[in-house]
């Protein structure tokens, strides 16, 4: 698979990198070591919608 940008970490700035970077038509990957965004104990992961996001690690996706 080939991406426009490669995000590591869901915090709060991975988190805003990878949705701006979408937004505005890139192709974006986001590599998160929890299986589950909502599982990331951080406040503003409550504003984005897991069934956007695709997990790469164990092949699951929402």
């Amino acid at each position: 698979m080939k991406y426009d940008l490669i995000v590591v970490g869901g915090g709060p700035g991975g988190l805003m990198a990878a949705k701006t970077a979408a937004e505005d038509g890139l192709k974006v990957v986001l590599i998160e070591r929890k299986r589950n965004i909502t599982e990331i104990n951080r406040a503003c992961s409550q504003i984005f919608y897991t069934h956007k996001l695709t997990v790469m690690a164990g092949g699951e996706s929402d």
